[in-house]
């Protein structure tokens, strides 16, 4: 398939794109192409100037960090994004560079609205902009949870906690009692 509208039951079985107006879910998949990249692959790393929005709807994608001196750096794998899951809002936003790498975890098909396009529309219907921003508030809740774990639970119980947002895909689908084997 090489249009991203037959993606459109994947996209929708998300509760963010399920939720959108259709005058904006509608230009976002006229402005999107699909992207491909095979396991192992990089779709970006940190420091990457913006290039989009994207949607996983096949496959999945890891996001990790690296840090430390050189002789010394350790990497983070800090989230794995599987169908129907949005992600890259942080630079629509301020059009910054790249925050961490992304990563093909496995061959994966990706819907990517292209950043200057996006940034495009979003000008001329600015009132589209709360939609996008609901997108990144859901994520900058889950994170201030996440922290608040790390600084208040033992190991075991944030590990418990962390395979259960998996095995429920961090929320971000419409069906209730959905869930995968992590």
């Amino acid at each position: 398939m090489t249009d991203p509208a037959a993606y459109l039951p994947i996209l929708a079985s998300g509760r963010w794109f399920a939720h959108l107006p259709p005058d904006f879910a509608q230009p976002l998949i006229e402005m999107a192409h699909l992207r491909q990249l095979n396991a192992g692959e990089v779709l970006f790393l940190r420091g990457d100037a913006p290039c989009g929005l994207y949607a996983v709807v096949r496959g999945a994608i890891s996001i990790s960090g690296t840090g430390g001196r050189a002789n010394e750096a350790r990497s983070a794998l800090l989230t794995r994004l599987e169908p129907p899951h949005w992600f890259g809002e942080i630079s629509v936003f301020d059009g910054s560079a790249r925050t961490h790498d992304a990563h093909a975890t496995e061959a994966s098909t990706l819907v990517q609205v292209p950043h200057e396009r996006l940034q495009a529309w979003l000008q001329a219907h600015p009132v589209h902009w709360h939609a996008l921003a609901l997108l990144l508030t859901d994520k900058l809740r889950t994170a201030f949870v996440a922290i608040e774990e790390l600084a208040l639970l033992p190991a075991p119980q944030r590990l418990a906690r962390r395979l259960v947002m998996m095995a429920e895909g961090y929320g971000q689908w419409t069906a209730e009692g959905q869930s995968r084997r992590v």
